[in-house]
């Protein structure tokens, strides 16, 4: 495998327009902090579950049941979204010093995600920060068809997850090199080598699923089932809400939401205009990034798209069908969250 630091560990001056470089220490990975991380997402995911099975058995009347396990399944959800993360972390090579090993734990946390294909959703996600909100931006050409609320909680997540195991089979299909696999720093062949194991590891979770659903099928439901469905319904809204009325610019490309909540069940990954000015920072320290850049000259000279309210990211400007996830040339005034620097902080 190469062991190069690919092209994307430059320094963050070369992303253009006068882009202030941060202080060094927040693009290097750290051993420490990828555990924490790690264990946030499976705590998250797990732990509300474990108490929906434990409310399920209770004697509990339903009316205080069912809301109960309704709550706990959305947060769990996020924990899940928080493992599918780790392919984001993963293959951004946040998580290790070494790509390979970053892409490696991205490949078997998020394997918890059934049909999500992690190698498959790098190798979009890649030409999405080159071509944010271009024709060219794979995610406008996934999410753009969805022009409604339901149909974007019910299918955006799943739609897009086909996408991503059609690349993973193109790629593995293909034979010799191939130049129109955007690589990000790994050859081709590394790229097919940790598809194979990623369908192979994928395939064996789920697998584990299937037998845990024979052996205990309450656990299945409640632990993991529940929370899946959550998770389909959080990240199909998730695109919309980070990108819908965005421009092209370094600034205007994505929505950063600030609120505490967020970044507990999100893991800062909420801090989304700050990940893609500087893609090698890991999530957990964007909202720190945050609070650095925003004291800068660069950044207090322009209009950045902050949210701060957590309901907010919620409004039907958002994730509704008033505007759709198309390429804006400029943040409109109807769009929630078109925040200056100044009310940003």
């Amino acid at each position: 495998m190469n062991l190069q630091t690919p092209a994307s560990a430059e320094a963050p001056e070369t992303l253009g327009s006068g882009l202030p470089r941060p202080p060094r220490h927040f693009m290097e990975p750290s051993g420490l902090e990828t555990a924490r991380y790690l264990a946030h997402g499976l705590a998250l995911a797990l732990l509300p579950g474990t108490v929906s099975l434990w409310a399920f058995h209770a004697t509990w009347p339903w009316f205080a049941t069912v809301p109960l396990i309704a709550a706990l399944s959305l947060v769990g959800g996020y924990g899940f979204f928080m493992l599918a993360g780790t392919a984001h972390e993963g293959f951004h090579f946040t998580l290790h010093r070494r790509p390979q090993v970053s892409a490696l734990l991205g490949i078997v946390f998020s394997s918890a995600i059934p049909g999500f294909i992690s190698v498959g959703f790098a190798l979009s996600h890649w030409r999405h920060h080159r071509h944010t909100n271009s024709a060219d931006d794979p995610d406008c050409e996934i999410f753009g068809p969805f022009r409604g609320f339901w149909s974007r909680l019910l299918l955006a997540r799943l739609a897009a997850n086909a996408a991503y195991r059609r690349n993973a089979w193109r790629l593995i299909r293909s034979s010799g090199p191939d130049d129109e696999v955007d690589r990000n720093g790994l050859s081709v062949e590394t790229l097919r080598s940790l598809t194979r194991f990623n369908i192979a590891w994928h395939l064996a979770v789920m697998a584990g699923f299937v037998a845990l659903g024979v052996l205990r099928p309450d656990v299945l439901v409640f632990a993991f089932l529940l929370p899946l469905v959550g998770t389909v319904f959080i990240t199909g809204l998730n695109p919309y809400q980070e990108h819908v009325g965005t421009g092209r610019e370094p600034v205007l490309r994505a929505r950063t939401r600030t609120s505490p909540i967020l970044t507990l069940l999100m893991s800062g990954t909420n801090y989304h205009l700050e990940h893609h000015l500087y893609p090698r920072v890991p999530c957990w320290r964007l909202p720190a990034l945050h609070r650095w850049l925003r004291d800068t000259d660069w950044y207090r000279t322009r209009q950045p798209v902050v949210e701060r309210s957590f309901w907010r990211g919620f409004s039907p400007a958002l994730i509704g069908a008033r505007i759709q996830y198309v390429a804006q040339p400029a943040v409109t005034e109807s769009v929630p969250g078109a925040a200056s620097a100044a009310n940003a902080r």
